[in-house]
């Protein structure tokens, strides 16, 4: 896992008790997934929809200070800073359509996020 992801991982982990575990560098995802490259972490809440939904939030008004490619959450994606999270197609299942986990994918940089940007409000949003 890039440090960057670690210490959103860190972070996450920390602040939220529901987090069951943390899913990093894999052989597994689509093309293109940040997985293999340690660029993506999933963070697995299983049943615990109030707890991804507040991660899910959090990542959501941090996509710009935490360098965020996307972000997929109950079969929906967040792709920008400001925007919406948009319905996806059907995967096929709990997992693949990301309702036992938020799914974080980072680009690809090096130097770590700082102190400053490593906080987890949700931006007054209250959720999903």
């Amino acid at each position: 896992m890039k440090p960057r992801v670690r210490q959103v991982a860190c972070l996450l982990d920390e602040r939220f008790p529901g987090v069951d575990s943390m899913l990093g560098v894999a052989k597994r995802g689509l093309a293109g997934s940040g997985h293999p490259r340690g660029l993506a972490v999933d963070v697995v809440v299983n049943d615990d929809r109030v707890t991804g939904d507040a991660i899910a939030a959090c990542a959501a008004a941090h996509v710009t200070d935490w360098d965020l490619d996307y972000v997929l959450w109950r079969q929906a994606s967040l792709e920008e800073a400001g925007g919406e999270f948009e319905r996806m197609s059907d995967r096929g299942g709990r997992t693949a359509n990301h309702y036992d986990h938020v799914h974080l994918s980072f680009h690809n940089r090096s130097e770590p996020i700082p102190d400053e940007a490593l906080t987890c409000d949700d931006g007054g949003k209250g959720g999903l």
